[in-house]
């Protein structure tokens, strides 16, 4: 349609030319031949041609024109369109920044409901803990252990709570035999539930720290601060001390079993330093020491086993009871295994009537050090103990009534008979020499 209209209106611009140019001319006659001549029908050619050739200029001109229009419509149509596409594009990602601000915002105030909900919880938990009542105290305890479990980041919060419950002065019910049952009825009625009060925290813990690692509610890696707690028995049996901080230092340990029966003890920083072990037995057998040192310097052994028998040592772990006071009761070390790099050092510390016992101890490469150590009473004895050249170190050693005993050990190095001039000092006792007994034969 627009080619027709482009012809049509060439056609008629031409017919108005030669309209005007006649009206210039005044119209004038054109002279007829009566013969129509060759020359007269090549003119009518060239001007019929002419005519064509116009047309076609002026169609030519309108096509151009036209594709112009079309392709610049085009280009406008394809720029729209890739506006329009990227307003999409925009109000698309507006749309998602705008749900996610939702999303965070609900997260946000889920959160915060969250605090205040753990918040109260927590105050209530508290409160029950200042109870009077043994029955309120004891739904605290659980209230608090069921707190730390749902709120992650609290827990630390929590458990701190529970163990500063269990540094509170306390003073153990006496027992059935100590004279004082008749006396002191309600006295003695509320001490027994504070003890179970008591009891009840360190289950707690203690079952915590059994979970495997993975679990959502294990308290492994957890800091413990029990620092001057008075301790009367608890189950630590097969608790593991993966990492962080447990600190028992100047805890009284005062009677009862208190267990830590095959724990491990791998990565956590363990301190019995200054601790007061009166009576009762700490029951560390079979338990597994590695990477890192259970620190026991300075501890006061007045009358209670400490029973490491059949523990193992290894990756370089430590038992340190420097500066030690060993007056009354018994270190069992019976059965225990020092591999290579591990230790176990009583050096500088003062056995004043305790019992160490090394019976049938297996020395893989660690060691034991006595250096500086005085020997004022009991005795330390490694009967049947299997001992290589350097288990045992001696040096400085005060024998001043007690007894370090070797007699029965399955192999005692000659070297300790070097570090004396002569004879041994009275108190140690070395099986002898090699042949020695054949030639008093």
């Amino acid at each position: 349609m627009a080619i027709v209209a482009a012809v049509t209106a060439g056609l008629v611009s031409i017919a108005l030319l030669v309209v005007v140019a006649l009206w210039y001319a005044g119209f004038p006659e054109l002279a007829r031949d009566d013969a129509i001549t060759t020359q007269t029908i090549f003119d009518l050619l060239k001007i019929a041609f002419a005519l064509v050739a116009g047309v076609g200029g002026v169609v030519g001109l309108v096509v151009a024109y036209r594709r112009q229009r079309v392709a610049e419509h085009s280009n406008q149509l394809a720029e729209f369109s890739h506006r329009l596409a990227h307003s999409a594009d925009e109000r698309a990602e507006a749309k998602k920044v705008l749900e996610n601000a939702a999303e965070e915002r609900a997260k946000l105030e889920v959160a915060r409901s969250d605090v205040r909900l753990f918040n109260d919880r927590f105050g209530r938990a508290s409160d029950q803990l200042g109870s009077e009542k043994a029955a309120v105290r004891l739904a605290g305890l659980y209230a608090m252990a069921g707190l730390a479990d749902n709120w992650k980041e609290g827990r630390q919060t929590c458990v701190d709570v529970m163990c500063a419950y269990l540094r509170m002065p306390y003073m153990p019910p006496p027992t059935r035999d100590s004279g004082k049952n008749e006396e002191g009825g309600e006295g003695r009625r509320a001490a027994e539930e504070e003890r179970e009060v008591r009891q009840t925290a360190l289950r707690l813990i203690a079952d915590h720290l059994r979970l495997p690692d993975n679990s959502p509610n294990s308290w492994q890696g957890i800091d413990l601060d029990f620092t001057g707690a008075t301790i009367d028995g608890a189950d630590f049996n097969n608790a593991v001390f993966g990492g962080g901080r447990v600190s028992f230092s100047y805890a009284k340990f005062v009677g009862g079993l208190t267990e830590f029966f095959r724990a491990n003890f791998g990565g956590a920083r363990v301190s019995f330093s200054n601790a007061h072990f009166r009576s009762g037995q700490i029951r560390f057998a079979e338990a597994k020491f590695s990477r890192g040192s259970v620190n026991f310097d300075a501890i006061r052994l007045d009358g209670a086993l400490l029973n490491f028998a059949g523990a193992s040592l290894r990756e370089g772990a430590s038992l340190p009871f420097w500066h030690s006071t060993l007056s009354g009761g018994e270190l069992r070390l019976a059965s225990v295994t020092l591999n290579h790099g591990s230790s176990i050092a009583c050096s500088d510390a003062t056995l004043n009537g305790a019992e160490v016992s090394f019976k049938n101890a297996h020395f893989n490469g660690g060691t034991f050090s006595l250096r500086g150590a005085k020997v004022n009473a009991g005795s330390i004895r490694f009967e049947e103990a299997q001992l290589s050249s350097h288990s045992v170190d001696l040096e400085n050693i005060q024998l001043n009534g007690g007894i370090v005993s070797f007699e029965g050990a399955l192999y005692t190095p000659s070297r300790y008979r070097r570090m004396w001039a002569g004879e041994p000092p009275v108190g140690l006792i070395l099986p002898p020499e090699p042949g020695a007994e054949d030639a008093n034969d």
